[in-house]
């Protein structure tokens, strides 16, 4: 690995409090609590070392000029393949112009940092997603770097978040093709959005359907299991909550949903915690109520004396 050295004390605390912040996130400490016990310097370069997030320093000519074994690790070289290489290399041929433009924006003072998300294309063929913060080094710190570079790996948190962006684009064209009543609840209970078809089963315009009114058409007894189910799905101790129930519209018709409900997972609509599908079965349970009226007669018949 190659040296990692700062002149000062005032620029030691500078620098490494960027990312000593960054090491603090992670449930691990003990980079930090060891290094409180060294001297400046080797306390910088300790932290250095044994960061989880990938550091490096760059030179003037934008080549690096240090780097640490996290950084390594993510770009899948060794130090010495790192050292001396062009920062733009991890940048398509194409896209290497952005590159200088970063650098150039640093350089005119424009801004001090610049973060961006860039996905590459390892030695290995492996496609990863990266997160990277370019920090300008002034020159009054006389360093022998110019820029220090921040970079994490965010593949799986992007893989998570374009799945749930799928399972959101799923569940919105459900919502819209109406064929369930479907609604978004916040943690109140209070529904947020509903379709078409869920407001004609509760007979009530979307205006209408609040926490107060949507529950309200359920019997006390019923409002207090529907609560304890939400509960239950908010901790964890069920996976999802179904369920038949009976209610009376708020134009007085009585009728029998089916209610299933799950935890919205989506990042794009935090007050949109739970989704709700509903369907009036009202017609089916009439149905398997007479067919079974009609096999109590029929057994009745059978067992009546002739």
């Amino acid at each position: 690995m190659s040296n990692f050295t700062i002149e000062s004390e005032g620029k030691a605390k500078r620098l490494l409090s960027f990312y000593s912040k960054q090491i603090s996130d992670y449930s691990n400490t003990a980079p930090i609590a060891a290094s409180n016990r060294l001297s400046d310097e080797e306390g910088s370069q300790f932290l250095f070392e044994h960061s989880r997030i990938g550091l490096g320093f760059l030179y003037n000519d934008e080549t690096w000029g240090s780097v640490n074994q996290e950084l390594c690790k993510i770009l899948e070289q060794s130090d010495d393949q790192l050292i001396g290489q062009a920062f733009h290399k991890i940048f398509s041929e194409v896209e290497r112009y952005q590159s200088h433009k970063m650098f150039n924006t640093l350089y005119e003072g424009k801004y001090k940092t610049i973060v961006f998300e860039k996905k590459i294309l390892t030695d290995n063929h492996k496609c990863k997603w990266l997160k990277v913060t370019l920090c300008f080094i002034s020159e009054h710190l006389r360093s022998k770097f110019r820029f220090m570079i921040n970079v994490e790996d965010i593949s799986e948190h992007r893989h998570l978040e374009n799945k749930l962006r799928s399972k959101e684009k799923y569940y919105r064209q459900y919502f819209d093709l109406g064929l369930v009543g479907m609604g978004f609840c916040d943690h109140k209970l209070s529904i947020k959005e509903s379709n078409s078809k869920l407001r004609s089963i509760f007979e009530l315009n979307h205006e209408y359907i609040n926490k107060e009114n949507w529950l309200s058409l359920f019997t006390e007894a019923t409002r207090r299991k529907i609560k304890q189910g939400f509960q239950s799905l908010s901790e964890g101790t069920i996976g999802q909550y179904s369920d038949k129930l009976s209610l009376v519209t708020w134009k007085g018709t009585p009728k029998t949903i089916s209610i299933s409900v799950t935890l919205n997972t989506s990042l794009l609509h935090e007050d949109q915690h739970f989704i709700l599908f509903i369907e009036d079965i009202t017609k089916e349970t009439l149905n398997i109520k007479e067919k079974e009226r009609t096999l109590e007669k029929l057994r009745n018949a059978d067992l009546s004396p002739r």
